[in-house]
């Protein structure tokens, strides 16, 4: 199997075929990531054919061509941020949060760990634009802070905090609607 670096010198050489295997090794991976942060099917469908293809239409001003999953990570998640809809400026929500076993066992522990997730997942969607993004790189996309940082474009103790606000803010979050779920 070729590695991404390899493929991408044959396309650059006119075997326009060879980008069709980019795609579809990295094209799952892009989609989970824009899921994630847009949580909307359309939407990511979008975000992943839009990121290929401004990746084909860049590809020969592309550098470091043995990292180029980095790469497409980046432009999706740029992509994602542009199609994020600002519900509250992050600004305010910060200065608000400154101010204040048997089988059938077995089987219903399954049933409440999913039920757990989606809540989970429920309360990350409805974060603020930066919040979630930050949440779904650093869980869902297992990056360092540091590697968020390169990616946003931010310093990494903007991310720190971003991060800190967010669980805090998932935490009420959750307990509100553990509260409603009682």
């Amino acid at each position: 199997m070729l590695s991404d670096e390899q493929i991408i010198r044959q396309v650059l050489k006119g075997d326009y075929e060879g980008y069709r295997e980019l795609v579809q090794r990295h094209q799952g991976a892009i989609y989970c990531l824009a899921y994630r942060m847009l949580n909307r099917a359309e939407e990511a469908e979008d975000v992943v054919q839009e990121a290929f293809v401004r990746a084909y239409s860049n590809l020969s001003k592309f550098r470091d061509r043995a990292r180029f999953a980095a790469w497409i990570r980046r432009i999706a998640v740029n992509l994602c941020l542009a199609r994020l809809p600002r519900e509250i400026p992050s600004e305010d929500v910060e200065s608000m949060l400154d101010a204040g076993m048997s089988r059938d066992d077995l089987v219903q522990a399954e049933v409440i760990l999913r039920m757990e997730r989606g809540r989970v997942r429920e309360a990350i969607a409805k974060l603020p634009a930066d919040y979630r993004t930050a949440i779904t790189l650093r869980y869902e996309e297992d990056m360092p802070y540091d590697k968020i940082a390169d990616l946003l474009h931010e310093p990494v103790s903007r991310i720190q905090v971003r991060m800190h606000r967010a669980k805090k803010m998932l935490a009420q979050r959750l307990a509100v609607m553990l509260e409603d779920a009682v």
